[in-house]
């Protein structure tokens, strides 16, 4: 339900994605709907295990000027399964944006 914002260019966590779940192997998944203020840009979203990037986890959108003219809000999701996870490792999900809001 939060509404977060960012402008970095690099992976940063996302408001509220964050949970430490204890010892085990997970099956992450991860949806989500991302606008744009800024035609010509892509949003990045990926899945971090103890503050590494899960290898092939990341996906991206495109946002064209007529998506950003539109104001529609598109889905983006990943999801990952993940072993080996220790007490104390967080899950989180980590974005960033080529340029833009």
């Amino acid at each position: 339900t939060d509404s977060p914002t960012t402008t970095s260019a690099t992976d940063t966590s996302l408001t509220s994605m964050t949970v430490t779940p204890g010892a085990g192997d997970y099956l992450v998944f991860f949806g989500g709907s991302f606008g744009n203020v800024t035609a010509n840009t892509t949003i990045y979203a990926s899945i971090y295990v103890n503050g590494v990037q899960v290898a092939h986890s990341e996906r991206e959108l495109f946002f064209e000027a007529s998506f950003v003219a539109s104001g529609i809000h598109y889905d983006l999701s990943t999801h990952s399964y993940v072993s080996g996870v220790t007490a104390g490792q967080a899950i989180d999900i980590r974005w960033r944006t080529s340029s833009g809001t």
